[in-house]
């Protein structure tokens, strides 16, 4: 089975229409996040003496890294969707 040139051509009009219900959904989930007020997670608040707090502080910092990754991510494809950078490659 042969493909043809016109099957992978990449169609970025495509692309973007599928994106951007994700982008906006993204962004909506972000606001509501950072609303809700994200506290800092502090080193003397992961070295907390109470090892449910600690993990608990552990878990927090963790996902406010792993919400901070997303988000440079998403930013990334949106950038690119929106023709304001080049797409690269980490």
């Amino acid at each position: 089975m042969s493909v043809s040139s016109e099957e992978l051509k990449f169609d970025r009009e495509k692309w973007a229409e599928l994106l951007k219900p994700i982008i906006s959904m993204w962004k909506s989930l972000k606001k509501q996040i950072y609303e809700n007020g994200v506290e800092k997670i502090t080193e003397k608040m992961l070295q907390d003496p109470d090892p449910i707090n600690a993990f608990v502080f552990a878990e927090a910092h963790t996902s406010t890294q792993i919400i901070e990754t997303i988000d440079n991510s998403i930013e990334g494809i949106s950038q690119v969707h929106n023709r304001n950078r080049l797409f690269e490659s980490p």
